[in-house]
């Protein structure tokens, strides 16, 4: 792969439950000027278009990566786990599945 054919992903994400308001319009601008400079792929995510549930504190994902990381040894970081790993089942997963 060349250098020409990378290209950077950004995410912007909005928090505010204002839509079209200051924050988003600052956020997009920022994408813009990113797209502006180079191969840049940006997305805008409005966290008000997702449900998203409260950490119940199960420790389930923390167990997961305890578990994997016994596997593959203490000095592998990050831990290769693959998947989303929550017990909660909600929006979370595409906005994680975004970040990747």
């Amino acid at each position: 792969m060349k250098e020409d054919d990378l290209k950077v992903k950004i995410i912007g994400i909005v928090g505010t439950p204002i839509k079209k308001g200051n924050c988003q319009y600052f956020l997009e601008e920022a994408l813009k000027v990113a797209e502006s400079v180079g191969p840049v792929e940006t997305e805008l995510v409005h966290l008000k278009d997702y449900k998203i549930e409260y950490c119940i504190g199960c420790d389930k994902c923390l167990r997961w990566v305890h578990k994997k990381q016994q596997e593959v040894g203490f000095d592998v970081v990050p831990v290769p786990i693959k998947g989303y790993n929550c017990t909660i089942k909600d929006d979370m997963q595409i906005l994680h599945d975004k970040m990747l």
